[in-house]
């Protein structure tokens, strides 16, 4: 469980113990943001561990996670949306410009946003150039304040990238529940354009609209992460670390359970690791590892990576970016694993060996691939709990 975190310090402190022994190392770039409980996005100081409140349906959650991202770049280099005193925000440009509109600055969540209205039938959409990597995926992320967007149809047209390879055209109902229009796509040869942003993106639109747009953002990879902030160049938010909790007076070797509420956010062709070491090689072992495997299931190692050091391996219905309770326990002779409080059967090849020297408790595997996701809990207790416990704990 996570206590708090201070600005200043490189630490995300723990509940159990009190002490700086179960406080965890993180580190996380200053280009980092992330949701407060109010709903505001704010951008956190260097190694300042990121508790984000989740939003569902508009929604902000009560109770905040841990996040862990990748390494990723918004390659939009104006997302910050500034008008710095002038009519149109920095570094876009009118397209069109046609009928009676107007672009006024606002806020949103906090960040800065564009209130966009065409009043008259026209076009007037907002455009930043763009340019991409050949033959790569992205997503593009972009929000928009629904409460203060009026008179737009479903099927208005509001986005759209153009020029190069894969153009796409995105309209009002492709934006969800929570405000927020994602896409993937993949360049070709020609991976240089523009967005565009607004009304008239691919023809004139009636008046009478009027849309409020914020953060824009373009990234490589299959799935979004928390938002860049970008004034005048494209920014990398490098990938977080989460490590180091404990010592070796902290574990028991001989009968522990380990309990962890987590949640991927993608399915993603990576391995991402929770583990209790003693900090080792390969073959890794004196450890406890849980494992999201690259194929999108999940695995439980003992002593070691290799299948018959698995006491637990999922089948294709485990959902990674779903949330999951997870509980273990191990001992001589008595194993167990618990998800979302039903106990699950083993794996009929598994044997126990003893592993010892555990000191060290990390959203890694001995400083290797690490663990990109968010978690509510995560408890070591130093007794095996009974199955009754478990499953309680899971439910």
């Amino acid at each position: 469980l996570f206590r708090s975190y201070k600005a200043s310090s490189a630490t995300l402190y723990s509940v159990v113990p009190n002490t700086s022994v179960g406080d965890f190392d993180i580190t996380v770039d200053a280009d980092a943001t992330r949701v407060k409980k109010d709903g505001l996005i704010e951008s956190v100081a260097a190694n300042q561990a990121r508790l984000d409140y989740p939003l569902t349906n508009g929604v902000v959650g009560d109770c905040p996670h841990l996040l862990l991202e990748p390494s990723r770049t918004n390659s939009l280099t104006y997302s910050t949306l500034a008008f710095n005193g002038g009519s149109i925000p920095t570094g876009w440009t009118v397209g069109f410009g046609t009928g009676t509109f107007s672009h006024t600055e606002t806020t949103y969540k906090g960040q800065g946003a564009v209130k966009h209205t065409q009043i008259t039938t026209g076009r007037s959409y907002l455009s930043e150039a763009i340019n991409l990597s050949t033959s790569t995926t992205y997503t593009l992320r972009v929000e928009f304040d629904r409460d203060n967007s009026s008179g737009i149809d479903d099927d208005d047209i509001i986005l759209s990238t153009v020029s190069i390879d894969n153009s796409f055209f995105k309209r009002w109902s492709d934006v969800d529940d929570n405000g927020i229009l994602e896409v993937q796509f993949t360049t070709g040869a020609d991976a240089s354009g523009e967005l565009r942003i607004g009304f008239g993106v691919s023809g004139n639109e009636d008046g009478g609209k009027t849309i409020v747009f914020s953060m824009p953002q373009i990234e490589q990879g299959s799935y979004a992460t928390s938002y860049i902030p970008t004034t005048n160049s494209t920014v990398t938010r490098s990938a977080e670390t989460c490590n180091g909790a404990g010592d070796s007076s902290t574990f028991n070797d001989s009968e522990s359970s380990l309990f962890v509420e987590i949640q991927g956010l993608a399915e993603d062709n990576t391995n991402k690791y929770i583990s209790i070491s003693d900090g080792g090689g390969s073959p890794y072992t004196n450890s406890l590892t849980i494992q999201y495997r690259s194929n999108g299931t999940l695995r439980i190692f003992h002593n070691g990576l290799d299948f018959v050091d698995a006491i637990f391996a999922s089948g294709s219905s485990f959902d990674q970016t779903e949330n999951h309770k997870i509980a273990i326990r191990f001992k001589e002779n008595d194993m167990a694993v618990y998800i979302d409080g039903v106990s699950q059967s083993l794996n009929g090849s598994f044997v126990y060996q003893s592993i010892s020297g555990l000191d060290r408790l990390a959203f890694d595997l001995n400083g290797n691939l690490s663990f990109v996701g968010k978690c509510k809990q995560l408890i070591v207790f130093n007794t095996a709990l009974t199955d009754s416990e478990l499953e309680q704990l899971t439910s």
